[in-house]
């Protein structure tokens, strides 16, 4: 299975099967949709029935409706990782999901510096409207910050619950 990022909101599930079907037999494909608009929140899954495919398909670049897309394995929730030994294994950036559209760069910045230095905060933002896309990528100074973080599994900012 592999998390397809970085997805125009106007993405359909049809569109991901077509471009992803060339790679390999698919068992599932899904975009997330906003539940109030039913526009994409855009990200999406995509699971191929040969996990090997999905290894290639992770080393390659893409492009979706004209956007340049990032795919990565997914982790389902509750088997991440514990904390890695290998340097060079060790994440620094981490995608988070479910934000309210009422959280601000600021406020999510200030909520994950209490976990140590933020060298990058990004609230995803739709190209035409410029409201928020329910999510955002933290890179922080040191991988200990990100293990302190995925720690917890349940996070709130301004009354707004999320999870990784």
């Amino acid at each position: 299975k592999i998390f397809i990022g970085g997805l125009p909101t106007e993405t359909t599930d049809f569109d991901l099967k077509n471009y992803f079907v060339r790679f390999g037999v698919l068992a599932d494909v899904v975009v997330m949709k906003d539940k109030l608009t039913g526009n994409g929140r855009g990200f999406g899954f995509v699971t191929f029935e040969d996990p090997e495919v999905a290894e290639k398909v992770v080393a390659a670049r893409h492009t979706i409706r004209g956007r340049s897309v990032e795919a990565k394995l997914a982790i389902p929730r509750g088997e991440a990782p514990g904390p890695r030994s290998d340097p060079s294994d060790r994440v620094t950036k981490i995608f988070v999901g479910g934000l309210a559209s009422t959280v601000s760069e600021a406020d999510f910045k200030n909520y994950f510096s209490r976990w140590g230095k933020i060298m990058d905060a990004q609230i995803m933002v739709d190209h035409n409207t410029k409201r928020s896309r329910g999510f955002g990528f933290i890179t922080f100074e040191s991988y200990k910050s990100v293990e302190d973080v995925i720690r917890i599994r349940n996070h709130e900012i301004k009354v707004f619950m999320f999870l990784f």
